[in-house]
């Protein structure tokens, strides 16, 4: 009897459930969200990157001596390649912009780009901000978030990294703050915000907050923020969360 309880607990330890999640709009658009399918996930690995690419799910995992990044065949999420980074690097957010990935780092001010195919990096430009998440608008326009309300439009060219634009994420008559992961989808960010069970969704034109996902997460262990989106198409969404031992894809209706 004391063997099986024991088991019952450490399966308790290790899981994470996605019960319901719902769209809260701030204009007139309605939707509903349904959670599709429940797919394994690495539970030692703190997400902070996500996307999926000529698939290929691509990862990239944080902390001090555990960063890295990681290649997946999707759906049958067989691992092809992984890389370790320095241990004094903080492993941040990832994007694809011209075949190759862009990798950013938390507060050592790198910008690592790596070959998509094996995952060697290439070069590692200097990043002047922290970094925390990255996407692209698949027309050189690069996104990233530094944990602020801030978002900065970048460019890369001749090597080196140029702040175009900044602008702040605005929800109603304030501020939306702990901006992290993100991924561009038609025209709009959707944003994991830090410490919050939701995805906002921006709409690039206004910079304003248009709608929001919302999410009733049970955890029951080390499971810790909400933290990683990719799009397998055009309403299908991949969330996971940092630490968490599955990924649940999302459609919005």
């Amino acid at each position: 009897m004391r063997s099986i309880v024991i088991g019952i607990i450490i399966i308790c330890i290790n899981a994470v459930e996605i019960n319901k999640c719902m769209y809260v709009s701030y204009n007139n658009e309605q939707h509903s969200i349904s959670i599709n399918k429940i797919y394994p996930h690495s539970k030692d690995c703190y997400t902070q990157g996500l996307i999926i690419e000529n698939n290929n799910l691509y990862e990239s995992c944080g902390m001090y001596g555990q960063s890295s990044i990681n290649k997946y065949s999707f759906p049958s999420l067989q691992l092809l390649h992984t890389t370790q980074l320095n241990n004094s690097e903080f492993g941040e957010g990832i994007t694809m912009v011209n075949n190759t990935l862009i990798m950013l780092t938390w507060k050592e001010h790198k910008c690592h780009l790596i070959n998509p195919s094996t995952l060697d990096i290439k070069s590692t430009l200097f990043y002047p901000l922290h970094g925390w998440g990255i996407t692209n608008d698949l027309n050189q326009t690069i996104y990233v978030s530094d944990g602020s309300n801030k978002i900065r439009e970048i460019t890369i060219k001749n090597n080196e990294i140029q702040i175009e634009k900044e602008w702040r994420v605005q929800r109603g008559n304030g501020f939306v703050k702990e901006l992290n992961e993100m991924q561009f989808i038609d025209n709009k960010l959707y944003i994991n915000v830090y410490w919050e069970d939701k995805i906002i969704i921006v709409d690039l034109k206004t910079k304003y907050v248009i709608g929001e996902i919302w999410c009733n997460i049970n955890r029951s262990g080390n499971e810790e923020v909400f933290n990683g989106i990719a799009q397998i198409n055009s309403n299908t969404l991949l969330v996971t969360g940092k630490y968490w031992n599955k990924m649940f894809e999302l459609t919005i209706n």
